[in-house]
């Protein structure tokens, strides 16, 4: 594998879409991550938080939507809304594929959100540890007074079984609480964590019951 850092004629180089089938275009507008979280390797592979590309660089118009890959795309402000002006004024649809940070949500940011338009009208956010529900309870209400639907716009990847972290269930709870999705993702895999990514990583059993109401209908059909 290639060191970031020592291949940076590839990491520019503008992708041949013709080479494999795609219905968007995908790339970095940042590389790395102001946080150094335990669980994560991109600071170990990517190193500090920098900026990349414009998306204005690798989208292709042969697609209306583009995949960004960045790790932690709000850390630079000024330069997420570069580049999200360039896509909202060009009516490119984004894809967002990691979460993004809730914890540098502002009401600016927020108005920025319901501006663009997102593949399968998602926006994805991360709620990683139960320490940081304070911020992400306000990041939320952020989004709602953006005017954003959360329930059907926005959902969070909830990591689980980290370290033998037992707090999955309760942050799933909190996102359903204040009418957002979850996506669990297992670090470690258990019957009980396979078990709530079944219920939350399903919207209609998510939203039709709660968690223990599942654990009762699935125990009775066996």
């Amino acid at each position: 594998t290639l060191d970031y850092e020592l291949s940076p004629i590839i990491e520019y180089i503008r992708p041949d879409y013709s080479l494999y089938p795609s219905e968007y275009s995908m790339g970095f507008t940042t590389r790395g991550c102001i946080r150094n979280c335990e669980f994560c390797i991109v600071r170990s592979k990517e190193g500090t938080f920098k900026r990349h590309q414009h998306i204005e660089t690798f989208h292709d118009f042969a697609f209306k939507s583009c995949k960004l890959l960045d790790n932690n795309i709000l850390a630079d402000v000024d330069w997420f809304f570069e580049n999200t002006n360039w896509a909202i004024e060009h009516n490119v649809k984004l894809d967002i594929t990691q979460g993004m940070d809730i914890r540098l949500m502002t009401p600016e940011i927020a108005q920025q959100l319901k501006k663009i338009k997102f593949v399968d009208q998602q926006m994805r956010f991360a709620f990683d540890d139960i320490k940081i529900v304070r911020r992400v309870e306000e990041g939320i209400q952020m989004l709602k007074d953006a005017g954003i639907n959360t329930r059907r716009n926005v959902s969070f990847y909830v990591l689980a079984g980290f370290k033998g972290d037992n707090t999955a269930y309760q942050r799933c709870k909190i996102l359903r609480d204040l009418l957002c999705n979850s996506f669990v993702m297992m670090y470690e895999e258990t019957p009980e964590l396979r078990n709530l990514a079944r219920w939350a990583n399903r919207r209609q059993l998510y939203w039709s019951m709660n968690f223990d109401e599942y654990g009762v209908r699935k125990k009775n059909v066996r």
